[in-house]
């Protein structure tokens, strides 16, 4: 399955203009619960990267969540990352998203400010700072303690190469959690036999359609699309691959743009033909 359509990218980053403020309310990522009924297995995905979070080997350990942009990974490290038994087993965690642009100083700086609480003049020392002073000054500062650290949308393979030396291990259960769309950096993160990766599948057609109906008619008691939009609907169920948040965001977009408008934009993205 490709991963890289232009227009996918668009619904899920952007949606169209002319609707913004109507598109706003179904942004993918605000409907955690609803995406979690049709990501593949997720329920045993999540019961069963939970345990490998809180039981079994002290030595620290990586869960990698690898998959398209799009599929899911972000919603199931959220689902685990909030579980109310991860959150009462560890007794320090951080969520840092990544992006394509960063800079290992920056994301070290910004986790000592979520871990210290640095102000003032802490703040203006810390910018100063050389990488490995800030990678000395985070592992101290979580030594002795059972921490997990999510990690989200790593791009670089180089970039656990360097993380690895700010996380320590003190033989506790710490945990850290990575999500990438590529395999090469799910592969770099790997250590031991105890860590793991975790592959995010597509929905089927059948499972994309019953998202989308969801969303897109949702005002309609049963949920059925209308005969007209039919034709619209299983073109905009094709080109999402079955992505469950590009569904999600192109069935708002459905629920608040009328046909014509729908159609035009599909034309534009060079989805389907004049």
């Amino acid at each position: 399955m490709a991963c890289s359509s232009s227009f996918i990218t668009y619904s899920l980053e952007y949606g169209f203009s002319s609707r913004r403020k109507n598109f706003q309310r179904y942004q993918p990522r605000s409907v955690f619960p609803l995406i979690k009924e049709f990501i593949v297995g997720v329920d045993c995905a999540e019961n069963e990267l939970i345990r490998r979070l809180t039981e079994g080997e002290t030595r620290r350990s990586v869960i990698s969540l690898v998959g398209c942009g799009g599929i899911g990974k972000t919603t199931l490290a959220k689902m685990v990352y909030h579980n109310e038994v991860v959150r009462k087993h560890f007794n320090c965690r951080a969520w840092i998203t990544i992006n394509r642009t960063y800079s290992m100083k920056e994301i070290l700086k910004v986790m000592l400010i979520k871990e210290i609480g640095i102000e003032g003049t802490q703040f203006e020392e810390i910018e100063l700072m050389k990488r490995q002073e800030l990678i000395g000054i985070l592992r101290q500062s979580l030594r002795s303690k059972r921490y997990v650290v999510v990690f989200d949308d790593v791009w670089r393979e180089e970039f656990w190469n360097v993380m690895r030396d700010a996380l320590p291990d003190d033989d506790n259960g710490s945990r850290g959690i990575i999500t990438s769309r590529s395999d090469i950096v799910v592969a770099s993160c790997v250590e031991s036999l105890f860590d793991h990766d975790h592959r995010l599948e597509p929905l089927s057609e059948a499972m994309s359609w019953d998202l989308f109906c969801r969303i897109a008619f949702q005002y309609d008691p049963e949920r059925r699309c209308p005969p007209e939009l039919e034709k619209i609907s299983f073109e905009i169920i094709r080109i999402c691959e079955g992505l469950p948040l590009a569904i999600v965001a192109m069935a708002g977009l459905m629920l608040t743009k009328d046909k014509e408008a729908l159609e035009q934009d599909l034309v534009k993205t060079g989805q389907v033909p004049p």
